[in-house]
């Protein structure tokens, strides 16, 4: 069911969503209008981090949460019981294969693999814990603290490589 709705989301968002694997080309392109979408959002979080850094923070998590719902999708993988930043995340990182063991990479640099893969879930983890502790999305109570700005561009920034990451990922595996 979850899938079906992301579907329907999609479609009502302009994204032509394929619903059976036979049509590769449809696939791509649902991505790249995704690709393009995340980049529309990324750009406003940016403009809006330094008069609204918490709108800002809760946009750069929702981009992530995107593009790993839309994988999922393409994969027709259910989504997980909890569909926060990292349990998305941690469901796209099996069917990706994001795992150095399984790259073909040389001995020598699989654990520097590691650590940088290692690195992307702990960005994940804080781009979600910062949208719970201080993002838009929960409302402010009376005396509450702004980030700084700085804060909320790492997140955008972190968001964008993350979700890049895996839309490269994803091109180059299926």
């Amino acid at each position: 069911r979850a899938v079906e709705r992301e579907r329907q989301h999609l479609a009502l968002a302009g994204g032509v969503v394929p619903r059976h694997r036979a049509d590769v080309r449809l696939g791509v392109e649902l991505l790249a209008r995704v690709a393009h979408h995340r980049a529309d959002r990324l750009d406003r979080a940016l403009r809006a981090a330094n008069s609204d850094p918490e709108i800002a923070v809760t946009a750069a998590c929702s981009v992530v949460e995107s593009v790993c719902r839309s994988i999922l999708v393409e994969l027709k993988v259910d989504f997980p019981a909890k569909q926060d930043i990292s349990s998305l995340y941690r469901a796209v990182r099996e069917p990706l294969g994001l795992d150095p063991m399984k790259e073909g990479l040389a001995i020598e640099i699989v654990n520097d693999v590691k650590a940088v893969l290692s690195g992307l879930v702990t960005a994940v983890q804080g781009i979600g814990s910062l949208r719970t502790h201080v993002g838009g999305a929960h409302g402010k109570e009376k005396g509450f603290r702004r980030i700084d700005a700085r804060i909320a561009k790492l997140a955008i920034h972190s968001a964008s490589a993350i979700a890049l990451f895996i839309i490269e990922t994803w091109q180059i595996r299926h």
